[in-house]
């Protein structure tokens, strides 16, 4: 069954909001906003879909810290002195976790520091590069549960024909930082 048949407009922008912040895609989720209150959400379910997504992200958050913490056992004092001395390989660290999260503000900030702490452009290549590989492994798993499950994340063509994105109808360009897409282009 196509997928507008299944979720109204409104549900589908409303469920995209949630996939927007929980993939950290500020122009996504500034477009789906805007598209569920077109296609007649109130703000009481805009501001559900927000909560709702956040506590995800939250809770997603804490299993890996609980998940983390097991992996990495004993957990050594990392005091200041410590820090200072491993400041490059923290920027570095921090631009992959920015690039794996989405998150272009902090994408944004982490690179000038690191290129502003000495970080060869090479360097800055590198950790993209790991932060890519290891997102498309993750979604390499997610996929192999799903389909176990029997759902199918592979992408679908969610969007309508003639829609923007998503499945919905919203020809509004959202404010989006500067160098990032002003349209959300999921797909």
């Amino acid at each position: 069954m196509p997928n507008d048949e299944v979720l109204t407009g409104k549900e589908r922008a409303l469920i995209s909001i949630g996939a927007s912040i929980a993939a950290g895609c500020q122009p996504c989720t500034a477009h789906h906003v805007k598209a569920a209150r077109a296609a007649g959400a109130c703000e009481r379910s805009v501001a559900l879909a927000v909560e709702t997504a956040l506590t995800g992200r939250n809770s997603a958050t804490a299993a890996i810290y609980e998940w983390a913490g097991r992996c990495q056992g004993a957990k050594p004092e990392v005091d200041a002195d410590f820090r200072n001395q491993k400041q490059l390989i923290a920027e570095l660290t921090l631009i992959a976790v920015a690039v794996a999260v989405n998150s272009v503000p902090d994408l944004q900030r982490h690179l000038t520091a690191a290129r502003e702490g000495g970080a060869r452009p090479e360097q800055i290549q590198s950790a993209i590069d790991i932060a890519r590989r290891i997102k498309q492994t993750a979604e390499d798993n997610l996929e192999a549960i799903a389909s176990k499950l029997g759902g199918d994340l592979q992408p679908a063509a969610t969007a309508r024909p003639g829609s923007k994105c998503c499945g919905t109808d919203g020809d509004d360009k959202p404010e989006v930082a500067a160098g990032t897409r002003s349209d959300c282009a999921c797909h």
